[in-house]
């Protein structure tokens, strides 16, 4: 990756959960857990890279997830357990995209959850994925942040639940 040419946003979100918790939350996303309350928007989205010869939403699998596993549009390129998840998207696009779910205990049962949404634009000069890119961003910036909030609320309730 060209970090000069790397377009990044950037979310954090404290979750009242226990990092193990919250990791076991990162590490359900994809297949039919989902991708949060916006799912059906990237259902569209491997609807739309099948239909210009992508893999599309290809599922994941039923066990832990370990470094090379396909996860819906994504693979799984780096994989620190209990800190680090790190998805390169396989979707069509003119650049490769990484999005980066790290958990970082703040105390026993409070959490930092970060979400870093990396891409770097492909094509000459990097116009045509910068051009893709923001084109995008408003419906990028509604779904990732939703999938952050949705996955710190399902953590929360997570923990809850096995307080019980």
């Amino acid at each position: 990756m060209d970090p000069s040419r790397a377009i990044t946003e950037h979310r954090a979100r404290p979750v009242a959960a226990a990092a193990g918790v919250v990791w076991d939350t990162v590490m359900s996303v994809g297949g039919p857990g989902g991708w949060g309350l916006l799912d059906p928007a990237w259902r569209l989205r491997g609807r739309l890279d099948e239909a210009v010869g992508g893999p599309g939403m290809r599922g994941r699998p039923r066990r832990r997830l370990k470094v090379g596993d396909a996860v819906d549009l994504w693979r799984v390129e780096e994989l620190t357990p209990g800190e680090a998840l790190v998805l390169r998207t396989e979707a069509r696009m003119p650049g490769t995209a990484w999005m980066r779910l790290q958990v970082m205990p703040l105390s026993a049962d409070r959490t930092l959850l970060t979400q870093d949404v990396v891409f770097e634009p492909g094509g000459p000069f990097g116009i045509p994925g910068r051009l893709m890119w923001f084109a995008e961003l408003p419906g990028h910036k509604l779904v990732f942040a939703s999938m952050v909030r949705d996955l710190a609320r399902d953590a929360e309730r997570r923990h809850a639940e096995a307080g019980r």
